[in-house]
């Protein structure tokens, strides 16, 4: 299965603004400790996290979804405006397109995420963002929008600060729980062509979605040296 990940706000834009952090940076990091886990079980590709996907696609560049079977986009909501702490969180929420059949996946996120403190808001439907609009409501692509906790609440951020690589193990894990999906095994099977010498070379580019480990023979490009090692630097989460 191929997913795309997308890190909320950047390219200038911070985004939700609290209790000393900004939004951007916090999806950015988030984005990288999942990717990491998510690809054991996936063909994870992270969204260029120097652009914000929004203002991307406002300015009427065009976006492929449809070559992946899901799309997740991190988000920290606001307007909480508890700043001092309350002792209360205010929790997590995931946000999907009016379109979408079923939320089985989302609900077991936010049952992971609420097992370790984030109360739980639900899963709600919404037809005005953006992105969501774009990649399920014109091409089809099942969507979420995780807003993790909020930024604005002390007690909510001060958890995350506790538990960000939890958060990060109970997205992975609802992910792949609601899909069904395996992990990725380490051992190779048989070898895919007769040429021994890189025999368990091409079996594993192809396994992590690095190449398609066809025309082993062939001259690549650089352009497709850069695309191999790229997709190798997001399944190692850099």
């Amino acid at each position: 299965m191929k997913i795309l990940l997308i890190a909320g706000h950047g390219a200038g834009d911070p985004g939700a603004v609290g209790n000393g952090y900004r939004e951007a940076d916090l999806t950015r990091e988030l984005v990288k400790l999942i990717a990491t886990r998510l690809s054991k079980y996936a063909n994870v590709t992270v969204f260029d996290i120097s652009k914000d996907m929004y203002s991307y696609l406002k300015a009427g560049n065009g976006f492929n979804f449809k070559e992946y079977g899901y799309v997740v986009e991190i988000h920290f909501n606001a307007a909480a405006y508890d700043t001092g702490g309350d002792g209360k969180v205010t929790g997590s929420e995931i946000l999907i397109h009016p379109q979408e059949s079923g939320y089985s996946v989302e609900a077991e996120i936010l049952q992971n995420l609420q097992a370790l403190g984030y109360a739980n808001r639900g899963v709600k439907r919404r037809n005005n963002l953006l992105n969501m609009n774009i990649c399920k409501g014109r091409q089809g692509v099942s969507y979420a929008l995780i807003e993790v906790c909020f930024i604005d609440d002390r007690d909510d951020i001060r958890l995350y600060e506790r538990t960000k690589e939890q958060v990060a193990e109970a997205i992975t894990s609802g992910i792949a729980k609601g899909f069904g999906l395996q992990a990725i095994s380490a051992e190779l099977p048989h070898p895919i062509t007769n040429t021994p010498w890189y025999n368990d070379a091409q079996w594993w580019v192809k396994e992590l979605g690095i190449a398609d480990g066809t025309r082993p023979e062939e001259p690549a490009t650089r352009a497709e040296v850069w695309q191999m090692l790229y997709r190798l630097g997001q399944k190692l989460g850099l």
